[in-house]
Parts: structure tokens; C-alpha cells; sequence
């Protein structure tokens, strides 16, 4: 068995995912059968922990970045009801780009990350796009969770409750890429 990092994970520090992944199972296995942050953070204090690097170390640096996760969590949070329908959609919409043209050249931005109004984000096409390729992916995710479970699920032979949710994903994700513009 090998260990690797997935895509788009970033450790504060230094990580070697196979020393890591060695690490937790031993600390699952002392914990009773049971994996817990706590544990794992515990482990990780010690200097020469394979999972050191997994943490930030400076509290000021960690309670900035807990403030940023508490503020992401505020703004998907706030949802708006339309009076006429009842109907209930996010107030604000995650949106990652890159600047295409002289705006982004000019300014010297390589990448934009920020929430969106969305009641705007129609009217705005590079925005409209960015976001609907973020939930594409956030589907995408949830379809590899879900087809992850179902390899487990078969050892379990509860391949049909688990089958089902990956059609249901499977479903979404073809339906947003229908919104998605031919590239």
C-alpha cells in the first residue's frame, strides 16, 4: 500500500504522506479503534512527529486562518427567500478566476478568490462561469466520496444504498455541466 496527498491539499509545513498516513493508523490503534483530532494534534506537537508539518504552529497565523474559515462559514450561511415562490437560494456565491485580458495583466493578478452577490452573478459571465465550474467541482468531490464509500460499501454488500447516492451525484453533475458555456 502507498500513501499520496490529494489534489489541492496544502500542509503548513513539511509532510511526507506515507510517514503521516503510518502515524494515524498508530494513533487510531492507541485510541481504541478511534482516529480524533485531538489525538492528532498531540502527536503532531512533537517536533520530530511525522505529522508536525500537517499543523500550524503560530497561533496567530492559526487563529487568522480559523477566523477566515468562520468567515467563509458566515457568508454560506446567509440564505435568501424569494416572497413570491418560497423558494431559498445562497445570498452570496464563491467565485475563483483568473483575470482574462489587460485587467488581470495590468494590475499583476494572477488569481481572484472573493463572494459574490447572487443577485449580480448573472450579470456577470466570468464570474457566472468560475462559479458554476466551482460547483461542478464541488460535485466532481462529492461523486469521488461517494465512489470511494462504494468500493468499501462492496465489502459490506450495501453496494444499493450507495450506488443510488453516486447516481444521484452522477445527475447533478450533468445537469451543471448543461449550464457550463462549449468551450
Amino acid at each position: 500500500m502507498t500513501y499520496s496527498l490529494r489534489s489541492g491539499y496544502r500542509a503548513p509545513g513539511e509532510l511526507d504522506p506515507e510517514k503521516a498516513a503510518i502515524e494515524l493508523e498508530r494513533l487510531r490503534v492507541a485510541g481504541g479503534g478511534q482516529l480524533m483530532p485531538p489525538a492528532i494534534v498531540e502527536a503532531a506537537r512533537n517536533e520530530i512527529s511525522p505529522l508536525n508539518g500537517a499543523i500550524t504552529w503560530n497561533l496567530k497565523a492559526a487563529a487568522y486562518q480559523h477566523q477566515l474559515h468562520e468567515a467563509r462559514l458566515l457568508v454560506r450561511a446567509i440564505i435568501r427567500t424569494d416572497e413570491a415562490t418560497g423558494e431559498q437560494t445562497c445570498a452570496f456565491v464563491h467565485v475563483a478566476f483568473t483575470p482574462r485580458g489587460e485587467e488581470g495583466q495590468e494590475n499583476g493578478i494572477t488569481s481572484l478568490s472573493y463572494y459574490q452577490s447572487a443577485e449580480v452573478i448573472p450579470g456577470h459571465p466570468d464570474e457566472y462561469q468560475a462559479a458554476i465550474q466551482q460547483a461542478q467541482g464541488r460535485l466532481n468531490s462529492a461523486e469521488r466520496s461517494l465512489q470511494e464509500m462504494l468500493g468499501l460499501a462492496r465489502k459490506r454488500k450495501d453496494i444499493r444504498v450507495i450506488g443510488r447516492a453516486v447516481r444521484n451525484v452522477g445527475e447533478a453533475v450533468t445537469a451543471i455541466q448543461t449550464l457550463l458555456p462549449l468551450q
